[in-house]
């Protein structure tokens, strides 16, 4: 499934944060969210990502199999290890 006629290439230069390590889902996908959990996006593609990295990359605006909104990686531009996201989103106090 294409969106607005067409692949659309998408550059995350903001790190997003992996909620799930690769070989998490049978299809090699994983998500990321931003630290503040306002937003996240499945990816297609991922491998050697583990929960809590943060990453910037590369991809293709589309679907999965299941018609879900995702992107299908083309490049990891940078990963560095962090901490899984937790409860509460980074700077929110309870």
């Amino acid at each position: 499934m294409d969106f607005l006629g067409g692949p659309t290439r998408i550059k995350l230069t903001s790190a997003a944060k992996a909620t799930v390590s690769s070989g998490s889902y049978s299809d090699g996908s994983i998500y990321v969210e931003d630290p503040t959990r306002c937003s996240g996006v499945k990816l297609l593609g991922a491998s050697g990502v583990s929960e809590g990295d943060n990453l910037t990359f590369t991809g293709s605006l589309g679907a999965d199999l299941y018609s879900e909104p995702a992107i299908s990686l083309v490049s990891i531009d940078s990963k560095t290890p962090g901490t899984a996201i937790g409860d509460t989103p980074e700077g929110v106090s309870r």
